[in-house]
């Protein structure tokens, strides 16, 4: 990742990949899930966000996901 992600920017990214495996869940059983980042300007939401896409789409050293893995 070209940015370095604060301590709390990575705790909400790993939380939010978590979410992800039961937000796919959630669409298995027919459901509409969405996920919405609050918080207050410059705390970092499309650097969370870019992590997010990158650790899904190209794997992370840090966050264990793919797309394939969430479940």
């Amino acid at each position: 990742m070209r940015f370095e992600l604060k301590d709390f920017q990575e705790e909400a990214v790993g939380q939010l990949l978590d979410d992800f495996g039961r937000m796919r869940a959630m669409r298995d059983a027919g459901m509409l899930p969405s996920a919405c980042l609050s918080a207050p300007t410059g705390s970092g939401k499309t650097v969370m966000s870019a992590a997010v896409i990158e650790a899904l789409f190209y794997g992370s050293d840090v966050f264990d996901c793919s797309i394939g893995s969430l479940s």
